[in-house]
């Protein structure tokens, strides 16, 4: 009939930025009978800047960036978080947790680069547990936020009111540096699917490689823009958004899970989300032990998978990188050569690599703002 398509592999496993699983989204074209963009489109943010970033590595790579009219956006943490803390006057140890209006170094440089045309994303609120040491170290950047890790499981008092609590404080901090984020993007990109669905409901775009749990039901409200964070105003709103939230039902299973790549911007997930794509990963330069076993990344790694990415029709090459390797002292370490350590005293060119490179294939870098592209609603 033409209507029937065979698939003798199963492509949702073991799904990775060079999968066949890729091949099916490419076919899933054909299947919905809908016809791809031609243009070839890429995407760069930069990750996990926060109260302990550094405002001059920040400017060089915003201007580097600007003036070479590359859009890009930039995955702010709004809160400052340690819980190791610093030393007070009496003699004992305080945790700190403040926002970014209150570090004038970050704050200013913020400024600037919105100036010079950056978008921006909510990366969480603090980017990590609060009292929990749920990742690594404790502090903003490094560790979880919704998720508790090594365990992989939810964090104890995830709740509807207890992620409204945080973001609520996070949409202040940035409401106080006059930032109007474009999307959402959860720390480490790991949270239930309550959280998944929240997200989904309250801000226009997610823009992070999601987790999927086996649902055994869901019921998600209809999707109401007036009570979008940054749109919704005063307390009767949020009295609403709440109430509006807390209709939410799931019912699933939390000891199993999965990640999901997709190559172009998704319009519904099963948590209601709306989802840019990120699917090139990063340039990824720490030496990892158990029982992450990370893959190392250079630039040539994401221009490897880019260039594979290029036979996807409408996929988009998107990759995110870290100001923290401009940092003087950054140790680096590839797999083609397992024992080579060396110091980088010019980070910025792995990500100039990368921005040219790209646009040598013939992709056009594009705004995460851009309503053509990713429209509001």
């Amino acid at each position: 009939s033409g209507k029937l398509f065979f698939f003798g592999d199963t492509p949702f496993s073991f799904i990775h930025y060079e999968d066949r699983y890729l091949i099916f989204t490419d076919v899933l074209w054909d299947i919905l009978g809908e016809t791809p963009p031609i243009e070839k489109r890429a995407l760069v943010r930069l990750e996990d800047v926060g109260g302990n970033s550094s405002a001059v590595n920040l400017r060089r790579v915003v201007d580097y960036l600007a003036d070479s009219h590359t859009p890009f956006s930039i995955a702010t943490i709004p809160y400052y978080s340690n819980v190791y803390g610093t030393s007070t006057d009496s003699g004992g140890v305080e945790p700190l947790y403040k926002p970014l209006t209150l570090i004038p170094e970050i704050n200013g440089i913020l400024r600037y680069a919105m100036a010079r045309g950056a978008n921006f994303i909510f990366h969480g609120v603090s980017h990590q547990g609060g009292d929990h040491i749920c990742g690594y170290d404790g502090i903003s950047g490094a560790d979880f936020e919704f998720w508790m890790y090594p365990e992989n499981t939810p964090m104890p008092e995830d709740s509807v009111s207890w992620v409204m609590g945080l973001l609520d404080a996070g949409e202040k901090a940035f409401k106080g540096l006059g930032i109007v984020p474009d999307a959402w993007e959860t720390p480490h990109y790991a949270n239930r699917a309550l959280d998944s669905i929240i997200f989904g409901r309250i801000f226009s775009w997610t823009y992070h490689r999601p987790i999927y749990f086996p649902i055994n039901s869901i019921t998600i409200p209809k999707r109401q823009k007036d009570l979008h964070y940054f749109v919704c105003k005063g307390e009767l709103c949020k009295q609403k958004r709440h109430e509006y939230l807390k209709s939410i039902k799931v019912d699933l299973m939390t000891t199993q899970f999965s990640g999901q790549i997709f190559p172009y911007p998704i319009y519904k997930d099963v948590y209601g989300q709306r989802i840019i794509p990120e699917t090139l990963g990063m340039v990824d330069h720490l030496d990892y032990e158990p029982p992450t076993w990370r893959s190392i990344s250079s630039d040539q790694d994401i221009l490897r998978i880019a260039k594979k990415l290029t036979v996807i029709r409408g996929a988009i090459a998107s990759f995110f990188w870290h100001p923290h390797i401009l940092s003087p002292g950054t140790t680096f370490r590839y797999m083609e050569d397992p024992s080579l350590y060396y110091r980088m005293d010019e980070g910025l060119k792995y990500l100039s690599n990368v921005i040219e490179g790209l646009k040598d294939m013939g992709y056009t870098f594009v705004s995460i703002g851009d309503p053509k592209i990713f429209p509001k609603d």
